[in-house]
């Protein structure tokens, strides 16, 4: 449920809800008995509709009973894109720290056993390297939407190579997922390292709610590196 969609390019602010019930007592004059009560818990979804080098951003509110930010998200999206007259395909991935990958390549001398990349393929038209490039022409011509790439070796693969070097900081704004796998066995996951950023308390801040969202948005999505112009009709909604 959308609370505001905003002026031009403010940020959208919404909810997604759903009905729990909500175990609790009856008041002394019911007699005091167990009851349950249906309530809704939500978790607050802002949405950046200006165009950013990376792509689209949202911030999920976590911390809630309405479950994983991702597996929310990716419910939701899947039935977006199952209707019969949606536009594109949205696929949404976590923004997450790509020195998590430098630190644990670096702590094992930047040689590792596997580097594995799963990359969402863009089917925007600006394009901005030649890393998209490829993934795009990739999905054109097999169907795609995922492309999985794993480097191994029983000798090591060397993290800094420039290959992977570009594939970690293209990945971490969103665009794909790494995992990895160091020589003595120990794992390393992007996934377990997305971006979060601490705010006020949303719940029970009413309908100053919005400007609380509003205050931080450009903290949380990163909206000093958008603008308002380009071909964001030809680009996937948030990723």
């Amino acid at each position: 449920m959308p609370f505001s969609v905003g002026d031009g390019d403010e940020p959208i602010v919404g909810v997604i809800e759903r009905e729990y019930p909500f175990q609790h007592y009856e008041a002394p004059e019911n007699g005091g008995y167990p009851t349950s009560t249906d309530v809704w818990q939500g978790a607050v979804v802002t949405i950046d509709p200006r165009h950013h080098s990376d792509g689209q951003k949202l911030a999920f509110e976590r911390g809630t009973r309405i479950g994983q930010p991702l597996a929310v998200l990716g419910s939701l999206i899947g039935q977006i894109n199952d209707r019969d007259d949606a536009p594109y395909i949205i696929s949404v991935s976590a923004i997450w720290d790509e020195g998590s990958f430098q630190a644990f390549a670096e702590r094992h001398g930047n040689i590792l056993r596997s580097v594995t990349f799963q990359f969402v393929v863009p089917n925007m038209f600006d394009l901005s390297g030649k890393l998209d490039e490829k993934l795009k022409q990739v999905g054109e011509d097999t169907g795609a939407k995922h492309v999985t790439l794993t480097l191994e070796s029983p000798d090591g693969v060397r993290a800094d190579a420039p290959e992977v070097e570009a594939g970690v900081v293209y990945g971490s704004k969103g665009q794909a997922t790494v995992t990895a796998k160091a020589m003595d066995g120990e794992r390393y996951s992007s996934t377990d390292k997305v971006r979060t950023s601490r705010i006020a308390p949303l719940l029970g801040q009413g309908k100053a709610l919005l400007s609380v969202v509003r205050d931080y948005a450009n903290e949380v999505l990163g909206r000093g590196d958008a603008s308002t112009s380009g071909t964001d009709s030809d680009r996937d909604p948030p990723d």
